[in-house]
């Protein structure tokens, strides 16, 4: 706020506290800081590519898809507004537009995890498990940490039958993220599929008490 109070041209600066707003939740404030940044700078590929993660969260997947591909026209080799779109894509239930998407982000960055766990969503959601697998593995093995892709690949497993393998995935999700409801509530769905009640509504306990809405 300052940087603009001072330079009120500063596109970056609208860009940047844009993303603070976005941050907090903010979308309105965020939106209008990221367009603000656009009419400084049309080519602000960083704006376009964030407005359009704004969009998204509110919603609104059309002004997210063309904002990605504003950002995408202004930088060709934006491996994460094509991520990000193929995200859009896969809400709208489009998996091949969204695979297509993720396929040329891998190309274009191929250590970005974020990419292979969304693509492995996607086949997921195809009932493609084999392939949504090999992409979680690929995901882990780029970013151990994340909690995501071990709840994701057990989700996978525990489509295929493999349930203990689906547990060990989702005990590894919870040791990296203490607080992520979602792997508590598909740990229980495990363990009350097997017949281990007692495990099952401890689970359960744990995902409601972090997330009354799950």
């Amino acid at each position: 706020s300052k940087a603009i109070e001072i330079d009120p041209s500063h596109a970056d600066a609208y860009n940047n506290r844009g993303v603070e707003y976005s941050a907090l939740g903010e979308r309105r404030r965020a939106i209008a800081d990221f367009s603000k940044a656009i009419e400084m700078r049309p080519t602000h590929a960083d704006a376009y590519n964030n407005r359009g993660v704004a969009y998204s969260a509110l919603g609104d997947k059309g002004r997210a898809i063309k904002d990605y591909e504003k950002a995408i026209e202004t930088n060709p080799q934006y491996a994460q507004a094509y991520s990000n779109r193929g995200s859009a894509y896969d809400a709208l239930g489009d998996r091949a537009r969204a695979i297509k998407d993720y396929d040329k982000a891998i190309e274009i960055n191929p250590k970005y995890a974020d990419a292979y766990n969304n693509r492995g969503n996607a086949y997921a959601a195809l009932g493609d498990m084999q392939r949504a697998i090999k992409d979680y593995d690929k995901a882990i093995e780029l970013n151990p940490k994340s909690a995501k892709g071990y709840n994701n690949r057990g989700s996978a497993y525990y489509s295929l039958g493999d349930k203990r393998q689906a547990i060990r995935d989702y005990d590894k999700a919870v040791e990296i993220e203490p607080k992520y409801a979602k792997a508590y509530n598909n740990r229980g769905n495990a363990y009350y599929s097997m017949a281990e009640t007692r495990r099952a509504i401890q689970d359960f306990d744990r995902a409601v008490k972090i997330d009354p809405k799950l």
